[in-house]
């Protein structure tokens, strides 16, 4: 997979909270609520990130989805990425743990369909499973003590994959993430082009988890602050190169509980990419 970086171009941060009072008025504790902040749009995901309200990162971030079918052209180079991660938000992040799937169009127009671990900023690793349209998959990162274990299951054909690596760099664990993704080549840590986004319709997430510091839930978990984020084109970015992504994608609500939401692929969308993006997860290692 190619992917590279979030590069977060606008963030307005609202919050909610609440207090109860008895009959008598007697003040009892505060009891956070869910916390949605206003969305950002970025060149290259689109999603759901969550953050902690009150402190810690996570240790663990799992979500389903069906493979959607991608429609390809002959030659048209796009591609679309389809993840669950931890890490990788902010503008300093140290890295950025993923574990997913990724439909290519080839030169002749026909889409090539894997599965991929990565930790950013090292390059992915594509999984030997077979992978089509339609198959269910399910994906879990797991965090603890500088180790990293990837979980994926793909329950339409029965198989599994799970694996964990010890890595010497600092992990970070400040987010989770539920994406899709245009994927980013980079010639040079100043010349990056965004790959088309490829046309995938609709991709559903569904069974949305995390955990940290010991509490566990949905996205609309109390102790949470998440944020939606639109994917629009990246062309006219002083960041990228001619001839770049065109596309956008947007998540739609979440489902009631926080379970479950859908992203939808747009072939115009309003909005432009300011002429200096914030870059998000650190380039790979193997462009320096």
């Amino acid at each position: 997979m190619r992917s590279l970086l979030p590069l977060l171009l606008l963030i307005v941060v609202g919050a909610a909270c609440g207090a109860k009072t008895t009959a008598h008025t007697t003040t009892v504790a505060p009891r956070p609520t869910p916390a949605f902040t206003q969305a950002v749009v970025s060149s290259n995901w689109s999603g759901y990130v969550a953050r902690r309200t009150q402190g810690g990162g996570f240790d663990r971030a799992s979500g389903s989805w069906t493979m959607p079918a991608i429609s390809c052209a002959t030659g048209d180079g796009s591609s679309a990425a389809f993840w669950v991660g931890i890490g990788g938000w902010g503008r300093s992040s140290p890295s950025l743990e993923q574990l997913g799937a990724s439909g290519d169009c080839t030169p002749s127009g026909a889409p090539s369909l894997r599965l991929w671990t990565e930790i950013v900023p090292a390059p992915p690793i594509f999984l030997p499973l077979r992978l089509a349209p339609g198959d269910h998959v399910t994906a879990t990162v797991s965090v603890a003590k500088g180790s990293v274990t990837f979980d994926l299951r793909n329950a339409t054909r029965g198989t599994h994959y799970t694996h964990t690596t010890r890595e010497r760099r600092a992990l970070d664990v400040a987010t989770a993430e539920w994406i899709a993704e245009a994927p980013s080549l980079c010639r040079t840590i100043s010349e990056c082009e965004v790959v088309p986004l490829s046309d995938f319709g609709t991709v559903r997430f569904t069974n949305v988890l995390a955990s940290g510091s010991g509490v566990s839930g949905p996205l609309g978990a109390p102790t949470w602050r998440v944020t939606p984020v639109a994917l629009i084109g990246s062309t006219g970015s002083s960041r990228y190169i001619a001839a770049t992504n065109p596309f956008g994608a947007v998540p739609q609500p979440p489902a009631p509980g926080g379970r479950a939401f859908t992203i939808a692929f747009r072939r115009s969308l309003g909005g432009a990419v300011p002429a200096r993006p914030l870059p998000g997860a650190p380039l790979p290692a193997w462009i320096r």
